[in-house]
């Protein structure tokens, strides 16, 4: 018995008695049994395919299992084989009298021949398994014929099928709408599209559709399986390649840091998009990098736009953070806007956002709180669409505000734009004088600050962790009109409804300490109580 089969048997005899023991063999160039990614250890099933083929274990070089050690996932060594009429029916041949290793099996149609090509030095020969025609998802085995006519190397097996759970009631157009649905497709590159195949899992096999949709928003090449019987989604994944690459940048803006090299995440197609960025320049041409660098001197036109993707990146994974999935596709962002403007907003129209290079102001795009600012607005908008007036409007700038400074942790939002104009900030949460109602001017910003500042209050009590989901789940509860009063109700059925209520008493104290409580209200308030009373009191005079 040569020591590649005295390795099977031991291993053979390790999985026999425990399927958690791993098996570990010397370190050879040769004669190597192993798992890959570090899986799991073969299993006894896998382990007698292997040692049912004699002939290929003399003279296997290397034999690799799939992550879950179910089968076989590479075969190495020199194999000859019979020749036959033609060179695919040699190696079909060969696969037939190994059918234990690959898991083939018995009827013989549904190993199917699907091509073969030249490269390498080899010649490569590709199978599927198909059942009733329709091909098994992760089945492809390729054998490769060297120059010498002998087989290098087998890479694949068949997955074991049961039996089919489902049949199918879905034609690919249904399946199609369904994918595009549930993936919330807002705009397509192209028309997408829709095949049969067979899922495994766990032995039981289950017809679905493959649908692929090429999509601008949610950005990606994606895939999905939807249950040919069912309709259900079965998985997903994005098969769009993305990148890391860097870029010059202010942390947070120059007053406070020196610009630095950062790394701007998930990049496609080089320039400044990527999965949740899009950066536009309005000055100039956008960046182009073949390499995905952006590095500028802070003089260049350019440096705008790196800074730019990486703090939209960054206020993107501070709302993933929180649970927010609402704005996971590219944001498009217009750096050095029209001309010496001294403004940044959230285009409502266009889902985008906008940023001036500034006159009487600093370049806006330079200060890491007004990207956030205006960012808290786009996320704010997918789940409420406030009205922009009234107390309505104070609270969609109070919460821009509150989100930009507890991601900056600094309740000073504005510090750098308006430094040209020798003021201290634009706006400080942490600041005690605003008071409702008496600070109420009708303006949004300004009464926006009472807002803001109340929930930087709420941060100080609570901590950013509990206040920040807390502020977002409360967006939940608004309505367009809202008032300062919705907004405490908002708060307190959060708190209940994600904490138990555990934080009710603290919220109701500091809304209370900045004027935000039902005696103050503007508007007619009755209470539950009050409500019982009149409807008692009619009840007895109406009698």
């Amino acid at each position: 018995m040569t020591r590649f089969m005295q390795l099977i048997v031991f291993v053979a005899l390790c999985c026999s008695l425990s399927a958690a023991q791993a098996f570990v063999a010397p370190e050879e160039k040769h004669n190597v049994l192993r798992s890959d990614d570090n899986g799991r250890p073969a299993s006894t099933r896998a382990i007698e395919g292997v040692m049912s083929s004699a002939d290929i274990l003399e003279k296997a070089e290397q034999v690799i299992f799939t992550a879950d050690g179910s089968r076989v996932s590479s075969v190495r060594g020199r194999f000859a084989f019979e020749r036959r009429e033609s060179s695919e029916a040699a190696v079909r041949a060969f696969l037939l009298a190994h059918r234990s290793l690959f898991n083939l099996p018995d009827d013989r149609s549904m190993l199917e021949f699907s091509g073969d090509r030249s490269g390498g030095g080899s010649r490569q020969f590709n199978y599927q398994m198909r059942i009733c025609d329709i091909p098994v998802e992760a089945s492809e085995i390729a054998v490769y014929v060297g120059n010498d006519n002998e087989i290098v190397l087998i890479n694949g097996s068949f997955p074991i099928v049961g039996e089919i759970a489902n049949s199918i009631s879905l034609d690919a157009a249904a399946a199609i709408a369904i994918a595009e649905k549930q993936l919330g497709l807002q705009k397509r590159r192209v028309n997408s599209s829709a095949e049969r195949l067979i899922h495994v899992e766990e032995n039981v096999g289950r017809v679905c559709y493959r649908v692929h949709v090429a999509a601008a928003q949610p950005l990606g090449d994606w895939e999905l399986l939807i249950d040919a019987e069912s309709g259900a989604e079965v998985s997903r994944r994005n098969l769009m390649r993305f990148y890391d690459g860097k870029g010059s940048t202010y942390v947070s803006h120059p007053l406070k840091c020196e610009p630095t090299v950062e790394t701007l995440p998930d990049l496609i197609d080089g320039t400044l998009k990527g999965r949740y960025a899009d950066i536009h320049n309005d000055e100039t041409a956008n960046a182009v990098s073949e390499d995905g660098t952006f590095v500028y001197p802070t003089h260049n036109l350019h440096f705008n736009e790196a800074m730019m993707y990486y703090l939209v990146n960054r206020v993107h994974a501070y709302f993933s953070g929180l649970g927010f999935d609402r704005l996971d596709s590219p944001m498009k962002a217009v750096v050095r806007y029209d001309v010496l403007y001294d403004n940044a907003f959230f285009s409502v129209l266009e889902n985008a956002l906008y940023f001036g290079d500034g006159y009487k102001f600093n370049d806006l795009a330079r200060e890491e709180s007004v990207c956030f600012h205006e960012y808290a607005h786009a996320a704010r908008h997918q789940i409420v669409k406030l009205k922009y007036e009234g107390e309505a409007g104070a609270i969609d700038e109070g919460v821009a505000d509150y989100f930009s400074a507890s991601l900056s942790d600094d309740p000073i939002v504005g510090e750098f734009i308006v430094a040209k104009m020798n003021k201290p900030w634009l706006r400080n949460l942490s600041e005690a004088q605003h008071h409702y109602p008496e600070s109420i001017v009708g303006q949004v910003h300004e009464d926006g600050k009472i807002w803001g500042c109340t929930l930087w209050d709420l941060r100080v009590r609570l901590g950013a962790a509990t206040a920040d989901r807390l502020v977002l789940n409360s967006l939940y509860y608004l309505s367009p009109d809202a008032t300062f009063l919705h907004g405490l109700n908002a708060l307190l059925l959060a708190d209940e409804n994600t904490s138990a209520g555990k934080n009710s008493a603290v919220i109701r104290e500091v809304l209370a300490a900045r004027g935000i409580c039902e005696e103050n209200s503007r508007r007619y308030i009755f209470s539950g109580r009050q409500i019982r009373q009149i409807i008692h009191f009619e009840s007895l005079h109406n009698n």
